[in-house]
C-alpha cells in the first residue's frame, strides 16, 4: 500500500485559496490508490474549519493529523512525530511540503519528499 502525506498551508492552500494544480495532483494519486493523509501544524482546535475548507476545495484526504492544542514543538519535529506511527505497513511513502526544514525532517525518517514552492 502507498501513503501520501501532504501539508495544507502553502501546499494546497495559499492566501485562503486552493492551489489547484496541487489539489489535482492529490486527487489523481488518491484515485490511483494512494492513501492520503494531511499533516498540518495548525492546532487541533481549527479542525472543523480546516475540514470544511478541504471538503470544499480538495476533498480527497483519508485523515487529517493536526498539532495538539498547547503543543509548541517546531513544525519539523511535530510532523515527524505525527507521521512516525504511520511508517509501518506502507510500501511507498511520499511527503509533500513547502518548507525546507520539514522536508529535511521527513527525509531523516526515511520518507521520500516532493517539495513545492509557495
Amino acid at each position: 500500500m502507498n501513503l501520501l502525506v501532504s501539508d495544507i498551508d502553502d501546499t494546497v492552500v495559499k492566501d485562503e485559496k486552493p492551489v489547484l494544480p496541487m489539489c489535482l495532483l492529490l486527487q489523481t494519486l488518491h484515485n490511483g490508490g494512494w492513501q492520503l493523509i494531511f499533516v498540518t501544524s495548525r492546532q487541533a482546535k481549527l479542525r472543523i474549519p480546516t475540514m470544511q475548507w478541504l471538503l470544499q476545495y480538495c476533498p480527497v484526504g483519508d485523515l487529517i493529523l493536526m498539532r495538539p492544542t498547547d503543543n509548541y514543538d517546531p513544525a519539523p519535529l511535530l510532523k515527524q512525530e505525527l507521521v512516525r506511527p504511520m511508517l509501518n505497513g506502507f510500501i511507498n511513502i511520499i511527503a509533500i511540503d513547502s518548507r525546507d526544514d520539514v522536508c529535511a525532517a521527513y527525509q531523516q525518517i526515511g520518507i521520500k519528499v516532493l517539495q513545492c514552492m509557495p
